[in-house]
């Protein structure tokens, strides 16, 4: 059994390698980082003008239509954390991580570590500050990183991705997003890309608008 497992590691990691070698943000890793710079590289406070206090940049969940912002905002990161099925001790890779909403929201409330992730120098900053300021810094790890770097491998216990299929340089659907997740996590253990999807019977507003 010991073997079928090894061999079947083997064959997930030579499909990841191949998929990373043929995906095109991977062929285009300075474009991105020059986008992600140009887009996100901004102060902080002018993010701070529109987003909630979070700093969440996707749309929220408004569990009712009477829900302010904030409140949207919260939800979602709790739905998503949820969804995981977070359990204290756990480590969460938090793929394109923002300004850190998912990471201080999983670690302080759910009580798993985070490795946050994010291709934006000012992101990663602002992040840091706020583990920082947080006193979660034995929960939270933050890195300035392609999250298709080839080296980001786990094992981590759940990934998540909220909204980083739209900032990739070609539609990731479930299928094509397979392999990349068969890379960080074990077997049976779970994954959400948390993009551009609602659960059922709720509304989603954008968190820009």
């Amino acid at each position: 059994m010991a073997a079928a497992l090894e061999g079947r590691r083997v064959g997930v990691r030579r499909r990841v390698a191949l998929w990373r070698a043929l995906h095109p943000a991977m062929r285009a890793g300075r474009r991105g980082r020059a986008a992600v710079a140009h887009h996100y590289d901004l102060p902080s406070a002018f993010y701070a003008l529109f987003l909630d206090p979070l700093m969440v940049y996707t749309c929220g969940y408004y569990r009712y239509p009477e829900a302010d912002l904030a409140e949207a905002q919260r939800d979602k990161l709790d739905l998503v954390c949820r969804k995981l099925r977070l359990v204290p001790g756990e480590l969460l890779l938090d793929l394109g991580c923002g300004w850190g909403g998912l990471a201080i929201w999983a670690a302080r409330h759910y009580g798993v570590r985070v490795h946050a992730v994010t291709l934006s120098a000012a992101q990663a900053a602002y992040a840091r500050a706020w583990v920082a300021r947080e006193r979660l810094e034995r929960l939270i790890r933050v890195e300035e990183r392609d999250c298709l770097d080839p080296t980001l491998a786990g094992p981590y216990d759940k990934v998540a991705g909220i909204g980083v299929t739209e900032h990739l340089a070609c539609p990731r659907t479930p299928a094509t997003s397979r392999p990349y997740i068969a890379s960080c996590v074990p077997a049976g253990s779970s994954s959400t890309t948390a993009s551009r999807s609602r659960p059922p019977g709720a509304t989603a507003r954008s968190g820009t608008s």
